[in-house]
């Protein structure tokens, strides 16, 4: 079953470019080393500039736990406390007929 998924990621100010390349970083190796990984787009709030929002599809679960295995999501991971305003929250979404 595919896992589609919608973040909000809002950086502390003085952390919002580090935040920023990591989560690019992400992008990449989820663009280039995830098969299971569909989707994943990064986008920066236009009038507040310390707020990402991410758009995320995977294959399957395993793929997203795969995802969340990589490095890159560990070193992003590892520095939430130091790096972020708020919690990191993630919406889970149902693909629709629509």
């Amino acid at each position: 079953m595919t896992v589609i998924l919608h973040a909000k990621v809002v950086a502390k100010a003085e952390h919002a470019e580090a935040v920023k390349k990591q989560l690019l970083a992400i992008k990449d190796d989820a663009d280039k080393k995830e098969e299971g990984c569909l989707v994943y787009r990064v986008n920066q709030v236009v009038d507040d500039k310390n707020t990402f929002i991410l758009f995320e599809e995977y294959a399957n679960e395993s793929a997203f736990k795969h995802h969340q295995a990589g490095a890159a999501f560990q070193k992003l991971a590892s520095n939430l406390t130091e790096w972020l305003a708020e919690p990191l929250t993630m919406t889970f979404l149902q693909a629709s007929q629509l």
